[in-house]
């Protein structure tokens, strides 16, 4: 993996201060560089694994492993409201009308996962960790799902059943719900049999 060290700006440490909770707790605000074996585990989690990390590695011609690269192609809206974008480019902003998407067009969109992980494709470049096969979609004023795309950023996760962990989008449902009831701040989420949706952002 090309080498990813992190410095924080002058900027964030005044902002968040020394031991300040920015990124992660293993790489807390300091003035000091992190080295890029200090960074890696962050780096690699903010990345789907298994087959749809090498789906996308391929897609993108990003050699196997290259968790730079990877995020070079799709860090502009991962978890945690981070963004990962060359030092000479502006920060995303929207720029258009997301696509409004139907309940067929989101039908669609899922039965595609399995060729592209999270929805992923030349006008969606987002990440997310994890193996379960998720779409990741921006709710619109008006109630339906659009396309992230423009610099907008997704806001729902629609998790789909993982073949051979029976139960898994109820576990997680169940999950959250619990955590709301007992007073934890939880995402709001629906759950519809076979997928969850949850409000991430």
């Amino acid at each position: 993996m090309r080498g990813a060290h992190l410095t924080y700006t002058p900027a964030a440490v005044d902002r968040y201060g020394v031991d300040g909770l920015a990124l992660s707790a293993s790489l807390p605000v300091r003035r000091e560089r992190y080295r890029s074996d200090q960074t890696a585990p962050y780096l690699d989690r903010l990345l789907p694994e298994g087959a749809a990390r090498s789906l996308l590695e391929r897609e993108f011609r990003v050699p196997r492993g290259d968790t730079f690269h990877l995020l070079e192609a799709l860090g502009r809206d991962c978890a945690g409201a981070v963004v990962i974008i060359d030092a000479d480019d502006a920060p995303p902003v929207q720029t258009g009308e997301p696509l409004t998407l139907t309940d067929d067009d989101v039908a669609a969109r899922i039965d595609e996962l399995p060729a592209h992980p999270l929805g992923v494709d030349e006008q969606v470049r987002l990440s997310l960790a994890g193996m379960q096969a998720k779409l990741l979609v921006t709710e619109l004023a008006s109630g339906t799902f659009a396309l992230p795309v423009g610099g907008a950023p997704s806001t729902h996760i629609i998790k789909l059943a993982i073949e051979g962990f029976a139960g898994v989008c109820a576990n997680e449902a169940w999950c959250l719900a619990l955590a709301r009831r007992a007073g934890l701040p939880a995402p709001q989420r629906r759950y519809a049999g076979s997928a969850t949706v949850t409000r991430w952002s």
